[in-house]
């Protein structure tokens, strides 16, 4: 009886590479702002007083990178309530920050088109 071949390697998953975080790196502060690290911690704390469905938007957006249609379709609510719930949101942080200047919105995708400028 002829010796078994090896199975060939199953084909696994592509995993997504690693997040880096700047959590432990201090950029010089810009013109008498904020180290980098001191401005996360302080965004954290103003994000924390948002209410959950905000919260919840921020995070989908920002830290798990979905497009305003997969955010809806996460939380269950129409793709115009995840604009409206960013919106509210930045214009919250904006009023804790005591910013004037408005802040990006999240890129659009999902939608067939792409925004280019606010």
């Amino acid at each position: 009886m002829p010796p078994r071949s090896p199975s060939p390697p199953q084909a696994q998953a592509a995993k997504p590479p690693p997040r880096t975080t700047t959590a432990g790196l201090v950029a010089p502060a810009a013109a008498g702002g904020l180290p980098a690290v001191a401005q996360r911690s302080r965004l954290i704390q103003l994000i924390q007083q948002l209410p959950a469905s905000q919260q919840n938007v921020l995070s989908l957006l920002y830290e798990h990178a979905l497009s305003l249609r997969a955010v809806a379709q996460a939380l269950g609510i129409p793709s115009s309530a995840v604009v409206t719930l960013h919106a509210s949101s930045m214009a919250r942080l904006r009023d804790l920050l005591g910013c004037q200047a408005p802040v990006a919105p999240p890129p659009v995708q999902g939608f067939g088109f792409s925004r280019t400028s606010p």
